[in-house]
């Protein structure tokens, strides 16, 4: 499965996680940057997902198609590694900049980078 066909712009994300505690958090998350075959790049802010992540590598994410509403993804992640520096940290608060402004861009802290595990259809 194609992830970059399966996760369009313009969609609507959702990411689940988990602390060491077992506590759920949800959150609205963008569209991930997919970066091969079965990686995806979130970018994150200081906040209870991140927090999740770096306790509990286990996550999932909720992709709904921005054309039908019935079709999208759900996907199993696991963590690899979180950064917060580099050149895609920095295109990345760029590209954000512009839709929401510098000072919301400048809360963009993190990259994650997860594994697919697992893609299974919406419905």
């Amino acid at each position: 499965m194609n992830l970059r066909e399966i996760l369009r712009e313009g969609g609507t994300g959702v990411i689940a996680t988990a602390g060491k505690d077992g506590v759920v958090n949800t959150a609205i998350y963008a569209v991930p940057e997919v970066v091969g075959e079965n990686l995806v790049v979130f970018g994150m802010t200081e906040g209870r997902t991140l927090d999740n992540v770096k306790e509990n590598p286990n996550a999932a994410y909720l992709y709904i198609s921005p054309d039908n509403r019935y079709s999208g993804a759900r996907l199993t992640l696991r963590l690899k590694k979180i950064d917060d520096s580099g050149p895609l940290l920095e295109m990345k608060k760029e590209k954000l900049a512009k839709i929401i402004g510098e000072d919301s861009a400048e809360k963009l802290r993190y990259l994650a980078t997860f594994e697919v595990v697992e893609v299974r259809p919406l419905i």
